[in-house]
């Protein structure tokens, strides 16, 4: 069953999350840059049209550093203000010991689930990808953080689920990494709810650090990152199955191609 799950979340998955990336190559459009800018707060939610097709902002996000000089300077000067990691009020450490999970209890980012559930979660992420499947770990930050746990950033990019962007060089295309997920999972966009919805982001994100952490990362490869990464939804929460809310989308439409999605 799980084999048949795999081959659908292939067909299905790659053209979703490689939305606006026509044969996979970064295009410095203005709908790009909006994105960005709302994804990362410098723009309001009367700019969530740009991303309300997006669920994983990770080729976005990415695709604009990598490209950043694309772009002309006064936008450029824009991307790299919002470069840096984000801040909060509070942390935790999982279970483990292995994950930070950063948080607000006050303001837009205030967390609306419970946050040791998230830690407990990132565990569970970690001992089926990393202990059970033997994927390697994502590789510890030299401190970024506050330490060398893997950090998590709780915040409201909501319609977006979560993201995973880059961050030290390590080595030949691979690099350190942070993730940041949506604080409350609640508005009409999301087709699960709540710590469920942040369940399947954790282990959806988790194995794009495992991938730029420890492969080489590849523009045109996006689709199979995209690919490996939806099925850890599956994987880890069998559950839950949030991907399951955009295939009636292929489905309906078998006249068209899936890039024309």
């Amino acid at each position: 069953m799980r084999i048949l799950i795999s081959v659908l979340i292939l067909l299905f998955s790659t053209s979703l999350f490689a939305h606006n990336y026509s044969d996979n190559q970064f295009i410095p459009s203005d709908s790009n840059y909006i994105a960005f800018l709302r994804i990362k707060g410098l723009l309001g939610e009367e700019y969530n049209s740009y991303i309300k097709d997006h669920k994983c902002g990770f080729h976005l996000i990415n695709s604009i550093k990598m490209n950043i000089n694309k772009f002309s300077p006064d936008k450029r000067q824009k991307i790299q203000s919002v470069m840096q990691r984000p801040t909060s009020q509070k942390f935790l450490i999982s279970p483990s010991g292995r994950f930070k999970i950063h948080y607000d209890t006050t303001g837009i980012d205030a967390v609306q689930y419970s946050v040791l559930e998230v830690a407990k979660a990132i565990d569970s992420v970690y001992n089926f990808e990393v202990l059970h499947m033997g994927f390697p770990p994502a590789p510890e930050d030299n401190g970024a953080g506050g330490d060398n746990r893997y950090d998590i950033y709780i915040k409201n990019i909501s319609p977006l689920y979560g993201y995973t962007e880059f961050e030290s060089l390590i080595g030949s295309e691979r690099y350190t990494s942070f993730m940041v997920i949506d604080n409350s999972y609640h508005e009409d966009g999301y087709y699960t709810k709540g710590i469920n919805a942040a369940k399947v982001t954790l282990a959806h994100e988790y194995h794009h650090a495992i991938q730029i952490g420890n492969y080489r990362y590849a523009e045109n490869d996006i689709w199979f990152y995209e690919l490996t990464s939806t099925s850890m939804e599956e994987f880890v929460f069998d559950s839950i199955n949030d991907y399951y809310a955009y295939i009636p989308n292929f489905f309906n439409r078998p006249d068209k191609i899936f890039t024309g999605f």
